[in-house]
């Protein structure tokens, strides 16, 4: 007797794709630093380098980010 492959228990390529969509989408979230202020003698002068805001978290770069710039 040969084994029914049509009811195979493997997992559905449109699952797959979805669980990768989700765990990307939620890993690009996470790495948006925020909004920060720059600091008022940045070690190099580079926006994108973390350490030239406060908080060091990152530096400002989404769409709802704001970068301040108090007194620099």
């Amino acid at each position: 007797m040969k084994p029914n492959l049509r009811y195979s228990r493997k997992p559905h390529t449109s699952l797959i794709l979805a669980t990768a969509t989700l765990l990307l989408l939620s890993a690009q979230s996470a790495t948006f630093a925020g909004s920060a202020t720059w600091d008022l003698n940045p070690g190099n002068f580079d926006w994108n380098t973390d350490a030239n805001w406060t908080p060091n978290t990152g530096f400002p770069n989404g769409s709802s980010d704001v970068a301040t710039f108090d007194v620099a």
